[in-house]
């Protein structure tokens, strides 16, 4: 009975390993495209020009991070009802 456990810990082991070397990789590449696009897409001592007035702009500038925010919130919220309800 022990050595089954070893040996199914050992699996998953090898499998987080694997998955965490994954998941390097994907960061790395990220951040390789991250660095070569801002330096690429620089530029010189421009000062940004201000945007005033633009009511839909300002809207969906305040809405779509509130709407990201709310779903989460919400995925969050009935996983913890979930476990808080236990498996009665």
């Amino acid at each position: 009975m022990f050595a089954r456990r070893f040996q199914l810990f050992r699996q998953s082991r090898r499998g987080l390993s694997l998955h965490f070397r994954a998941d390097h990789c994907i960061l790395g590449v990220h951040h390789l495209v991250i660095v070569y696009l801002v330096i690429r897409y620089r530029r010189g001592r421009q000062k940004p020009e201000d945007i005033h007035g633009h009511l839909l702009l300002e809207l969906t500038w305040t809405g779509i991070p509130l709407v990201l925010f709310l779903s989460m919130f919400y995925y969050g919220w009935t996983n913890y009802r979930y476990l808080r309800r236990g498996s009665a």
